[in-house]
């Protein structure tokens, strides 16, 4: 979303009383700024071929990790295809902000499971 983008996307998320705001990885430096947007009530980014995924970035550290960390707690973020072998690595990192995670499991023992660590991640 871009300075010219943005009032618009405000205008139209205060008038109708919120808004879902869906952009790509690849605009992932972006988050900080679209986490301005006034009247948004959840940020989703979306994961995109021959560029480093949400969860990849959020596990690599660094700057831009600790960008999205701090969007997120302006706004929530929401990440797809959250590989359920990825939560352990990942949770400590999304505990210190607000995430929805959409968690990718191979059968009902896996959920199970982690529902148990997100929920463990979220009390501690």
């Amino acid at each position: 979303m871009g300075s010219v983008d943005r009032p618009f996307a405000e205008r139209l998320f205060t008038t109708v009383g919120g808004g879902f705001f869906h952009h790509h990885a690849l605009g992932v430096r972006q988050a900080a700024h679209v986490a301005l947007t006034r009247g948004m009530l959840v940020q989703e980014i979306y994961d995109d071929i021959n560029c480093p995924t949400t969860v990849e970035v959020l596990r690599e550290g660094g700057r831009r990790s600790e960008e999205i960390v701090e969007a997120s707690l302006k706004v929530p973020i929401f990440i797809h295809f959250v590989r359920a072998a990825a939560l352990d690595r990942l949770l400590p990192i999304v505990k210190g902000g607000r995430f929805i995670l959409a968690v990718l499991c191979d059968d009902q023992s896996e959920a199970t499971e982690s529902v148990r660590k997100v929920r463990k991640a979220s009390a501690g």
